[in-house]
């Protein structure tokens, strides 16, 4: 009957760790599923300086100039940023509304000489003629929309490369929104994560699933430890019971005791010998047997 009760206890602790892995994965998988379709989807923004370009020439006697073809203004340094607008979201970003503060650190206004558009590497020639800034105080103001900002494997779905008069371009806020878009700084591990995302859900969370299958039979194990050895040390113990019983029955100074108070006796002598062992065990070990207890 031991052999069959730890046979099924084991089946058991066994069906539980697969039914509870189980129950989590498809918990897990329907989380994934309920997030990716109703979670705000991000769109990084990643903002890149340009180098200036000044009157040096490489050729000797020659001085490069510029002028601003709209307001017929020499312009000595020009310096400018570049946008980079990524979605490595699920889905492409219908109509982007895209806004762009530009400030110089010095408090004064940005003097603004043009932009370039692309889409994909390809210019938006359409799209470069709406930008219009707008002066605010000491910052200049860009607000203008987009078709979309379609997903992408790698590359950007937009670049805004922005011009100002200066040694040194101004400070650019950027904030890209639309129908279930927001933005946020651009980083690397957007990209990885948008890839990881991907996957599997047994692939995802395979590191989590087994830590949980760990644990929950490191919980098994202990309720194995609890149930089995403490039954097989009451056994032991019990067959110690029976050997003293059968020594005192034979013994001449004993052999006259009542049956009750010789059962009694052995009982004791078993307990007694169980604390010993106990007792000449380590704490570890002690942590992993069980405490003596009188069985008859």
């Amino acid at each position: 009957m031991a052999v069959s009760l730890k046979s099924v206890m084991s089946f058991g602790a066994t069906a539980l760790v697969g039914v509870l892995v189980g129950y989590l994965g498809q918990f897990e998988a329907a989380l994934d599923a309920d997030k990716a379709e109703n979670h705000t989807r991000m769109l990084d923004i990643q903002k890149v300086p340009e180098l200036t370009w000044g009157s040096h020439s490489p050729v000797p006697n020659v001085r490069f100039t510029y002028e601003n073809t709209q307001t017929n203004q020499r312009i000595d340094t020009i310096a400018g940023t570049d946008v980079y607008l990524y979605n490595y979201s699920d889905r492409d970003a219908p109509e982007v509304q895209i806004l762009i503060t530009a400030t110089n650190a010095d408090g004064t206004l940005p003097v603004y000489v043009g932009a370039r558009m692309l889409d994909g590497g390809v210019e938006d020639f359409e799209l470069e003629q709406t930008m219009k800034p707008v002066a605010h105080g000491q910052a200049l103001a860009f607000s203008f929309k987009v078709p979309s900002v379609n997903r992408r494997e790698g590359g950007a779905g937009r670049q805004f490369e922005l011009y100002f008069a200066g040694k040194a371009a101004p400070q650019l806020a950027v904030s890209a929104t639309a129908p279930g878009f927001d933005s946020r700084p651009w980083d690397p591990a957007h990209f990885s994560e948008s890839q990881v995302a991907k996957l599997p859900w047994l692939q995802r969370y395979s590191s989590r699933v087994s830590f949980m299958a760990l644990v929950i039979g490191a919980l098994a194990a202990l309720v194995f430890q609890a149930v089995f050895l403490r039954n097989r040390e009451k056994r032991r113990m019990l067959a110690l019971t029976e050997v003293v019983d059968k020594s005192l029955r034979q013994s001449a100074s004993t052999n006259s005791l009542a049956d009750d108070e010789r059962r009694a006796l052995a009982s004791d002598v078993a307990l007694n010998c169980w604390r010993s062992l106990y007792d000449s065990m380590l704490r570890l070990e002690q942590w992993f047997s069980s405490k003596p207890e009188r069985v008859s």
